[in-house]
């Protein structure tokens, strides 16, 4: 595979409303601005990773075996806190759904009509 996306780390709606959020450092490209947005855009970049790792922004859920989680990767922030693996095993399984099949299923079964 060679899979490949641009787009911007907040992508908005037509009327300025935040649709989705796209943020992980390890996947970013360098930046591509003129050489005057260089340091406010990593300065940009900087605090909002303060921001979305910062503790009012936290929500903490702790599972057991078994539980099933499901968020819309686009929407929510995700991330695991640090494992011991001297206190026990953990197994994670993750699954991935395309948005667009997600929302084409929804319309067909008649569930919303504004997706």
């Amino acid at each position: 595979h060679d899979l490949r996306w641009r787009a911007p780390v907040i992508g908005l709606t037509d009327d300025g409303a935040v649709r989705e959020v796209r943020f992980h450092t390890a996947l970013r490209e360098p930046l591509d601005v003129a050489n005057a947005l260089i340091e406010p855009m990593h300065r940009a970049l900087h605090a909002f990773e303060e921001l979305c790792r910062s503790e009012r922004a936290r929500v903490t859920v702790h599972l057991q075996a078994g539980d099933v989680m499901v968020f819309h990767n686009r929407r929510v922030l995700h991330g695991r806190t640090a494992f011991d693996p001297g206190g026990g095993r953990r197994s994670l399984h993750g699954a991935y759904v395309d948005v667009d099949e997600w929302l084409s299923r929804i319309r067909m079964l008649g569930t919303s009509e504004d997706t």
